[in-house]
């Protein structure tokens, strides 16, 4: 995943910082201001990728929102827990709270932002902070996010066979009976599949910052995302769940070349520069 970007010309500076003891990178568009600040959780199943694997990502992020970016390089499965992950997301977003890359100096603008895994930490997170009482992001946004660890969307058999990236990679499993995948994950998150720190959809989905959500119509998750909209919604929050057709999951990764990435950062961008509504 990481040689995805080696022959890539992209325009930002990467600068390598220690996030309160989170290995991370800052990815710096020309001309950001160091006090808008977002912090880049990456996919990858939570058993690959990095910064570096992302910087196609971050970069634009850097680009929309005129600020920052944290890209963590979070501790991965199987060599550490689920919650050793989750755990250096918290610890990143304080550090963010109160360091730029100019150093210390409080955030003006808070974002947080994730794609697959990523985005199933983004979700966690943001429920964490609000419970902590922390100063909450601006807004979130989380592309083609995993909700659910209990696998309890009928698009995950529905779209197996029109998911042109998990498909192949996890088609496998739909053979596994359910119950065995669940103890599975029982065993390495050394937690229930449905508690709603690795299944956010399970959670208290009421007073979550402004809320931007993509997914694919043909993608295997995407009944995770259109059940944790709904539920959100329910609850009073701020969400908006936009889909795309016929393309890949997390397909924002193939920016500039594919035409529905380029689409998807314009609306990523007119989310973040528009008020939400009031609370």
């Amino acid at each position: 995943m990481d040689d995805m970007t080696t022959d890539l010309a992209l325009a930002a500076q990467f600068v390598s910082v220690d996030a309160g003891g989170v290995s991370a990178e800052w990815a710096l568009a020309p001309g950001v201001d160091a006090n808008r600040r977002t912090l880049y959780i990456h996919g990858g199943a939570w058993m690959m990728g990095s910064p570096r694997s992302h910087r196609v990502v971050t970069t634009r992020f850097s680009e929309i929102t005129g600020g920052a970016v944290l890209a963590i390089d979070y501790r991965l499965m199987p060599e550490h827990s689920r919650l050793a992950g989750i755990e250096d997301c918290r610890t990143a977003y304080q550090w963010m709270l109160g360091n730029g890359p100019e150093g210390p100096a409080p955030a003006a603008a808070v974002y947080v932002a994730g794609d697959s895994a990523g985005g199933n930490l983004t979700l966690s997170l943001i429920a964490w902070v609000r419970d902590q009482r922390l100063r909450a992001p601006d807004a979130a946004v989380a592309l083609s996010p995993a909700t659910d660890a209990t696998l309890g969307s009928p698009t995950l058999k529905t779209n197996l066979a029109t998911d042109a990236m998990l498909g192949p990679l996890f088609g496998r499993l739909a053979a596994i009976p359910r119950p065995v995948l669940l103890w599975t994950a029982l065993f390495q998150n050394r937690m229930r599949p449905c508690n709603p720190v690795v299944s956010p959809v399970f959670g208290d989905l009421s007073g979550l910052p402004r809320l931007l959500i993509h997914a694919s119509d043909c993608e295997m998750l995407l009944g995770d995302s259109v059940r944790y909209a709904n539920k959100a919604a329910g609850a009073g929050s701020d969400v908006t769940l936009q889909t795309w057709q016929h393309v890949m999951h997390a397909w924002h990764i193939f920016y500039p070349q594919l035409t529905e990435s380029r689409q998807a950062f314009e609306e990523i961008r007119k989310f973040l520069s528009t008020p939400g509504r009031s609370a």
